[in-house]
């Protein structure tokens, strides 16, 4: 049985056509990105971490390799594949156990350079389970993360032994790369010493753009950190609520042709970031077996468009604003200053802009609106305008009146008046129509006196007394000097 370099060329393979399963899951529709169309970062991370092929020299055996291989469940000579040439492929992979968090499984066979195969086995591991940020990946195994950590396991030859590991696993922060150093024990007694094995786990980044609408849609563009590979695909999404968005079955392909297909999915928002787990048919398509097939596929939106805490990627639809307090007419003095206000609400922020006699004001672009030194020529209509990119709203038209103030042009005069004569109090303004008047007696309102003259006939000893005439429109105000009137 040849089973040397070739074998571990073979190896890499299946670490390639990983990488295109991550791709997949992030798929997108590139072909329907419009004006409105938004960028995310996206990754994503397989759930299975490889382990390289090791050799050591081991007397009277020569160098001996081991190669790991997908858990079969079965004793026996584990999965592989034999190529044309003879030598045989692995997949490296080192599977969580479905069902049970921290633990993980592989075969494993090793060969010896001068009798080739003599033992084969399988490899259980509890690893740590800490997700800090419940994103579905242990936190060892994050590519922005360092780490170090101790697990141990136990590894079983299919010919009887049970050995015992104890190990330390290690890894930098923005690596996908892991590297475990451990000792073997047999009933307490060490029989062998690995250190620097591992490898890198699959790990695919890049970004999606995606478009929301009548009908979502979301493209993809996506690169391994290790292998030369980048994927593209396209599909539609569908938005649950704010906190799950729902991606079906979809297929993406590789760079180098290939084709995969991704089980649908949701993911689950945490603030900004969404994830979710999900299975492709097959990560690596060198095998004959299906492996890497379990995925954890991330989002990092920063897009806010009405701020309020939700990523455009799943928060609702932008609508038209909508005026909910109208502005109001208003009378100003002249030479004054006049205020209109208005509210709106939208799912985007918008944009405000006054108009005077149905033209746009210039500057005049708050949902506010203030003007000074108020001329005649101000007076006329105005209203507001909201709009969005989905939509445009107006605000009722109100009236603005400048009025000039008050002015007593003449004062009623005092006079002395005989009995039984008619009393007759005038005065003359001027102002902004309509004025209003009211005349008063001693400081206490005449009813029914409002108008510019006052009439007593027939006057007597109790119409005696202090009058004056308040005069007044919408903006101002004005009070007469006093007449004194006796009547003799």
């Amino acid at each position: 049985m040849q089973v040397g370099t070739a074998l571990a060329v073979a190896i890499t393979l299946p670490m390639k056509t990983k990488i295109l399963l991550l791709l997949v899951a992030c798929v997108a529709a590139a072909e329907s990105v419009a004006a409105s169309s938004k960028t995310a970062f996206a990754s994503a991370t397989s759930l299975s971490l490889v382990v390289q092929p090791y050799s050591r020299n081991v007397a009277g055996l020569g160098t001996v390799t081991t190669y790991f291989t997908t858990y079969d469940g079965s004793s026996g000579t584990p999965w592989h594949d034999v190529l044309p040439d003879g030598s045989w492929v692995f997949s490296s992979e080192f599977r969580p156990r479905s069902g049970v968090p921290g633990v993980y499984e592989d075969d494993y066979l090793t060969v010896s350079s001068i009798y080739g195969a003599f033992a084969h086995g399988s490899v259980v591991a509890t690893l740590p389970t800490e997700d800090a940020d419940e994103n579905g990946i242990p936190d060892f195994q994050q590519f922005k993360n360092s780490a170090s950590y101790a697990w141990t396991g136990t590894t079983t030859s299919d010919a009887g032994p049970i050995y015992t590991m104890v190990g330390v696993g290690t890894k930098s922060a923005y690596s996908s790369l892991i590297l475990n150093s451990y000792n073997v024990y047999t009933n307490g007694v060490l029989v062998d010493s690995v250190s620097g094995l591992g490898g890198p786990f699959q790990y695919i980044s890049g970004s999606i753009t995606y478009a929301r609408g009548p009908q979502n849609t979301l493209s993809l563009t996506l690169a391994s950190d290790t292998q030369p590979f980048s994927y593209t695909g396209s599909t539609t999404f569908t938005v649950q609520n704010i906190d799950q968005v729902v991606i079906p079955q979809f297929t993406a392909h590789r760079s180098d042709g290939r084709t995969l297909t991704a089980y649908g999915f949701t993911l689950r928002r945490k603030g900004t970031n969404y994830a979710g787990r999900f299975s492709v048919n097959d990560g690596n398509t060198a095998t004959t077996w299906r492996d890497f097939t379990e995925w954890v596929f991330e989002v990092a939106d920063t897009n806010d468009s009405d701020g309020n805490g939700i990523p455009d990627f799943s928060d609702a639809l932008p609508t038209a604003p909508v005026i909910t307090q109208q502005p109001d007419s208003l009378d100003a003095v002249y030479h004054g200053t006049a205020a209109f206000s208005a509210s709106s609400i939208s799912f985007e922020p918008a944009k405000f802009q006054w108009f005077f006699k149905n033209r746009p004001i210039r500057g005049a672009t708050n949902s506010s609106l203030t003007l000074t030194n108020l001329r005649i020529a101000t007076s006329g209509s105005y209203l507001l305008e909201a709009r969005n990119s989905v939509g445009t709203v107006r605000s009722r038209t109100v009236t603005l009146r400048v009025l000039r103030p008050v002015l007593i042009l003449a004062q009623p005069r005092s006079r002395s008046i005989a009995a039984r004569k008619t009393l007759t109090l005038r005065t003359r303004t001027s102002g902004g129509k309509p004025l209003f008047y009211q005349w008063l007696k001693d400081g206490e309102t005449i009813t029914g006196a409002t108008s510019p003259r006052f009439v007593i006939p027939n006057v007597g000893a109790t119409n005696s007394g202090t009058y004056s005439v308040s005069v007044s429109n919408t903006v101002s105000s004005a009070v007469s000097s006093p007449a004194i009137v006796i009547v003799n």
